[in-house]
């Protein structure tokens, strides 16, 4: 007998991730500082125009691809200086904006129902508008929309930075697309400023630190992430430890035993000998290098803690005047880099009394603050949970003797909270900046990154843009997947059914009650909220409505693997879960060591119907969280955030796992676990994504191989001569008849576009467009167009979305709903599938097969693997 199924519209899943059940509607992130709303939508169709003015065209491109990613629709981009006056978002700056006062970086956000105005007075502040603008954007059974309302906004504080270890990160493509997606995310957020330690991670001319176990980069990887970081107004500051923490320095040992400022000295505070002229001719020479690539207006020299290394112990350090040593070094390179017109940053320490104990150990730098230039900024940093007295009236000593400053917190979220506050309470205060230290094993390598780094991230953007006081039960959001969405944006399954799989024979206890003591002694009101945002959440006779297993030997709880029929194939399956605490909680939350190894604590093995299988591994702190987390996690979103009877901390998490092979029924998956450290994995839903549609074909392709197709027209622009097209025969048996456009290169100025034209009937209930590409270059073709249309285009809908790079054959599937706003499906006689081919790339061939509408109601179970975006 088949297993009774719930059907629920996947709803929530229209933006690609469930929305959390404890929100009325996303929080904005960062809050904005002043908005007024009104009633009123405006609404963001194809026939919408982005217009931009005088050197916005990276912004008005960030829009558009903001809104193809997230909603799946094109809009046409126009530079123009005429005021649009409906139908039109318009970018422009204004110097003499309301909010120029404040920040150059603010913006003010119009929008009526007739069209959306944004100005500000840089590109800086228009790009952070845009940040907002995409946040506002709903979409729903009406369509795209944004609310009538009225924004002023700019930042409280003009530094809003990170300090980024990338020291350990190995040099590769893979590498270098990380760290963009990482510099995008710090964007989307408004911070600006991102303070880089690469030391011996850099090929130099030079020097060579051989003892490093990875490559280094080379100059024209950080050249090119430099780059790529100003066009979304993000600045790479250097970062080079002088004086103190050389642990750089290891990775050359030779070169350390003969720079080294004494004999016995472990790594993490080890110092070079100031009064070496080789340790200094390496020290200027380094800062050198990294100024000719980062062209910096800022250099971070490090400086802290030097008492409680070896200086001025060495045998000629030992014989000169302490204070006078430091000073000397510490005015050659401020000296070295107010000759390039850059600021020197220092950190504030070695400049102030300490304690009674430390302050009797040089370098005694409170006595030579007044010879240090005015012009350096002092990185003071606190990671106090509380910042009271002593930090004000140590800062307050560095503004009395005129220096600007900014503060460093660390990644506990009361510090990093408190940090902006106390700073903007300075009236030298410019900023703050987060460090990780540590916590972080490489930043190129998402999966060694804590749940911590990532939420105070999260944190610390928006309490730098928009300060406020540092009650953190106030903060809704999910502050690790704001930032995770940011920089890896999930698939979006619209025009699919969420289909709740039947949990009823394996339930096996009551989530919240004994044997699961772990969370609230009543979850009605989890468990409606959980419901009304299409979780489906089951019970069975005896009252059981969940599924838990357990965590370590001798609690108690069910050992026995849980096996839960599908018998459906999937694009897709979503899991709510969660799990009991950790026995040893702090060495995996709180030592640094242990908390980016991230135990797998369960497993779920997805069986097909064909004998094959694919496993989903549990990892703590990575998709799967306890109950009481602080945070969500990187491959997990909340779900839902409450409050326990006692009133402690309950968060639930939802993670999605996209099916490799969504063609293939899937006959069960089977829930274990792995008993680890008392982590007892619950499993209270679980829904399989289907599509609701089945194809129906528009040109198979059948026609004589060697031929022209002639139902297809062939046109390009900025080609050194035509493209030519014929239907050919390969050896691939599921695309075995294919139309194959040979290219040749494109012209050297600016991209090519290939227009493939021909004429269709569209069904009157298509949902989806879907083609088969595969391209024998994948590196040529950058994104694809879709236009549906009637006689000559006159009245059309477009969509736009990005094609992999990748080999081998792939299916490009775009929504139609958003085009049927300007052309109804009646009235489409016109298909166009364009093609952009990069700058003089020679593509060579493109094949085309498969083109098809997708219709519902029906299911077709031969549906290939296919790329949702």
């Amino acid at each position: 007998m088949k297993p009774s199924i719930s059907i629920t519209l996947a709803l929530i899943l229209l933006a690609g991730i469930a929305r959390a059940a404890w929100s009325a509607g996303p929080a904005l992130t960062p809050d904005v500082q002043q908005r007024s709303d009104a009633t009123g939508v405006f609404a963001v169709s194809p026939d919408v125009v982005i217009v931009f003015q005088g050197d916005l065209q990276f912004e008005a491109d960030v829009l558009r691809r903001g809104i193809i990613d997230r909603h799946g629709i094109e809009l046409m981009v126009h530079q123009s200086t005429e005021v649009g006056k409906s139908r039109v978002i318009r970018l422009h700056v204004e110097k003499n904006s309301p909010v120029a006062a404040q920040s150059a970086d603010g913006y003010v956000l119009d929008v009526s129902p007739t069209g959306i105005d944004l100005s500000a007075p840089s590109p800086a502040g228009v790009y952070y508008g845009l940040q907002t603008l995409l946040q506002l954007m709903r979409i729903d059974q009406t369509g795209l929309h944004v609310g009538v309302t009225r924004i002023s906004d700019w930042p409280d504080q003009s530094w809003r930075a990170a300090y980024l270890n990338w020291r350990f990160i190995r040099p590769g493509q893979a590498s270098l697309d990380n760290l963009k997606a990482l510099i995008r995310g710090f964007s989307s957020l408004k911070m600006n400023i991102l303070v880089v330690d690469v030391a011996d991670n850099l090929t130099y001319d030079f020097v060579t630190f051989p003892d490093r176990a990875t490559p280094a980069f080379t100059k024209e990887n950080l050249v090119e992430l430099v780059k790529y970081a100003r066009q979304y107004h993000v600045e790479l500051v250097p970062y080079l430890q002088t004086i103190s923490h050389v642990a750089w320095l290891h990775s050359n040992k030779a070169l350390y035993e003969k720079l080294k400022e004494a004999t016995i000295v472990g790594v993490w505070n080890s110092q070079y000998c100031p009064s070496n002229p080789q340790a200094v001719q390496l020290v200027h020479d380094m800062i050198e290098a990294q100024i000719d690539i980062f062209q910096p207006k800022y250099f971070h020299i490090g400086l802290d803690e030097v008492v409680d290394g070896p200086f001025a112990t060495c045998p000629i350090c030992s014989k000169k005047d302490s204070v006078a040593l430091y000073r000397d070094a510490v005015l050659t390179i401020c000296r070295q880099l107010q000759s390039h017109h850059i600021r020197p940053i220092i950190y504030n320490d070695a400049f102030t009394h300490r304690s009674p104990e430390s302050d009797k150990k040089p370098p005694f730098g409170w006595e030579i603050i007044d010879q240090i230039p005015k012009d350096v900024l002092i990185d003071y940093w606190d990671y106090s949970m509380v910042l009271g007295e002593r930090f004000e009236s140590q800062t307050k000593w560095f503004t009395d003797k005129g220096f600007d400053l900014i503060g460093s917190s660390y990644q506990r979220p009361q510090n990093v909270a408190s940090m902006p506050a106390a700073i903007q309470g300075n009236p030298r205060g410019k900023g703050i900046m987060l460090t990780f230290w540590n916590d972080v094993e490489s930043w190129d390598d998402f999966s060694s990154v804590t749940p911590a780094a990532w939420a105070t991230t999260t944190l610390s953007a928006m309490r730098g843009w928009k300060v406020q006081p540092a009650d953190l039960d106030e903060v809704s959001q999910d502050l690790v997947g704001e930032f995770a969405s940011a920089i890896n944006s999930p698939a979006s399954y619209a025009a699919t059914t969420a289909v709740a799989a039947d949990l009823k024979g394996g339930l096996n206890s009551r989530f919240g009650l004994p044997p699961n003591a772990f969370a609230s002694q009543t979850m009605t009101k989890a468990l409606a909220e959980l419901s009304s945002v299409g979780i489906s959440l089951q019970s069975n006779q005896s009252g059981d409505n969940a599924i838990t297993l357990s965590g370590a030997q001798g609690d108690g709880l069910p050992i026995n693997a849980v096996t839960i029929p599908i018998n459906r194939s999937a694009v897709a399956l979503r899991f709510t879960q969660t799990c009991d605490r950790p026995f040893h909680y702090d060495q995996w939350n709180k030592i640094p060591e242990e908390m980016t190894k991230k135990p797998v604590i369960g497993r779920y093995l997805i069986n097909y119907t064909d004998g094959s299988n694919a496993t989903i591994e549990l990892k703590y702190n990575w998709n799967i969280t306890d109950w009481n987390a602080p945070y969500g996690t990187f491959e997990g979103r909340i779900a839902y955030q409450g409050t326990t009877d006692a009133g402690a901390r309950l968060i639930l998490l939802q993670q999605t796992w996209h099916n490799p092979a969504p063609d293939k029924v899937i006959r069960d998956v089977v829930f274990q676990t792995t008993q680890c450290d008392g982590m007892s994995p619950v499993l209270l839903a679980m829904d399989a994504i289907t599509p609701n549609s089945s194809p129906v074909m528009i040109d198979s392709f059948t026609g004589d191989p060697g031929q022209p197709d002639n139902q297809w027209r062939i046109s390009g622009e900025n080609f050194s001569a035509s493209a030519t097209a014929k239907t050919i025969k390969t050896t691939d048996p599921a695309h075995d008849s294919v139309l194959e456009v040979s290219l040749p290169k494109s012209n050297p100025a600016g991209s090519a576009r290939l227009i493939l034209d021909v004429p269709v009937k569209c069904p009157p209930d298509a949902t989806q467009l879907s083609f088969w590409i595969h391209l024998s270059d994948p590196q040529a073709v950058s994104q694809s167009g879709i236009y549906i249309g009637n006689d000559l285009f006159a009245k059309n809908g477009s969509q736009f979305h990005v094609v992999r790079q990748a080999d081998g054959w792939q299916e490009c599937i775009v929504s139609l709903s958003p085009m049927f706003g300007a052309i109804k499906p009646a009235e489409v006689t016109q298909l166009r599938i364009s093609l952009w081919v990069g700058q003089n790339q020679p593509a060579n061939a493109i094949q085309l097969d498969d083109v098809q509408w997708i219709t519902k109601p029906q299911r077709n179970s031969n549906l290939r693997t296919r790329w949702y975006r």
